[in-house]
């Protein structure tokens, strides 16, 4: 089995707060708050939210816990166990995610460790849970599961070229499972995240995925800080 290198197993939990900060809608810079009044679209499922505009309504996380992660207390007040995904708004964990994908998005970002500035990379998948339309979450994934994500826009490319489909692909197009796999190294053991594609979004739920789209396609920008907390 091929070890993947993670970036910091040791940064898991005192980078949470900022990383969520760093996907967070509310920390849009002004012309990006600007673009989005711009193109409005309000939370029209909603009586009386119609003209709150859907993409500057903070999100939901998800984060994958590893066996370092601390203090990540379930809403039962038992701890998180390592491999599953945690939701900080339920507070609460499952072991794989059935999803649709409707953006993706790398960050750079910087934590501060022992006093140093640690350069850290993050990619931010905005998501649908498929089981429950209404949730839509940011998934959060360190650099540890580049690798699997890469190879999922693998996937992605084959099933067009099979297709013989001259339209670009869309990744909204897929349902896709995400599980967890254990990793080794010398550093100790960890997990990734695994794409799986599961099968196309069912016609009748397509038009709900690319109205998805549209709502919160501005939601994993973010602001850069002064003092370069992210970039």
């Amino acid at each position: 089995m091929k070890k993947n290198k993670p970036d910091s197993l040791n940064n898991d939990d005192k980078s949470f707060e900022k990383e969520m900060d760093a996907f967070d809608p509310m920390t849009i810079v002004k012309k990006d708050v600007d673009q989005a009044l711009t193109s409005f679209v309000g939370i029209n499922d909603i009586e009386g939210l119609e003209e709150v505009a859907a993409n500057t309504i903070p999100l939901p996380f998800c984060r994958l816990v590893q066996p370092t992660s601390t203090k990540i207390a379930l809403s039962d007040g038992k701890d998180a166990a390592a491999g599953t995904f945690f939701f900080n708004d339920t507070q609460t964990v499952e072991e794989e995610l059935n999803i649709c994908i409707l953006k993706a998005k790398h960050s750079d970002m910087t934590f501060e460790r022992d006093g140093m500035q640690v350069p850290v990379k993050k990619l931010g998948i905005l998501a649908v849970d498929m089981n429950n339309l209404n949730k839509i979450f940011i998934l959060s994934l360190s650099v540890m599961s580049f690798t699997s994500f890469g190879s999922l826009i693998a996937k992605i490319r084959a099933d067009q070229q099979v297709s013989a489909d001259d339209a670009k692909a869309k990744v909204r197009d897929y349902v896709i499972k995400v599980t967890s796999e254990k990793q080794e190294n010398d550093k100790g053991k960890y997990y990734i995240a695994k794409f799986e594609i599961v099968e196309k979004v069912a016609k009748d739920h397509k038009e709900k995925m690319d109205d998805l789209y549209q709502k919160y396609i501005n939601s994993l920008e973010r602001n850069n800080p002064e003092g370069g907390e992210t970039k």
